[in-house]
């Protein structure tokens, strides 16, 4: 997966903080996707300061992701629907979503499927020679791999 656009739809955001938006109405839905839009610029952020654009998420994280991005929508914009939030609860949400990015960021929080992250165990194989002949075939290996 590339980093997205947005983690989650109108009615992620509608479900989680709303629940009385009028989803039949394509205006509400433009601009409440803009808004996650604009929200989902420091997630992919995080995502792509650990290499986790181009990993497989497992299952949770799709969840994961767009309860993070509807937060930060959240917070963003004070929504006429979302309920009224005190300074201090607002400070409260704010650095639980700085702490799930830091999290991501630094890889204490892995999305990627089978830890293919940054922070994943990494397998390779050397190839080590005995003979003449195994050691021109690492050459040959070497070549073909590299084009040189």
């Amino acid at each position: 997966m590339t980093c997205a656009t947005r983690y989650a739809e109108a009615a992620d955001f509608n479900t989680m903080g709303c629940d009385a938006l009028d989803l039949t109405d394509p205006d509400v839905v433009t601009s409440i996707e803009s808004l996650l839009e604009f929200a989902a610029g420091e997630i992919s952020a995080a995502l792509a300061s650990v290499g986790a654009c181009d990993c497989a998420f497992d299952s949770w994280v799709y969840f994961y992701l767009a309860n993070l991005n509807v937060k930060i929508a959240m917070l963003d914009r004070n929504c006429p629907c979302f309920p009224k939030l005190s300074d201090n609860e607002r400070l409260d949400m704010r650095q639980w979503v700085d702490a799930q990015l830091t999290g991501i960021r630094n890889g204490t929080i892995e999305l990627c499927s089978g830890n293919t992250g940054s922070n994943g165990l990494a397998y390779g194989v050397v190839e080590n020679n005995a003979t003449e002949w195994s050691a021109a075939v690492i050459n040959n290996n070497r070549r073909l791999r590299t084009g040189t």
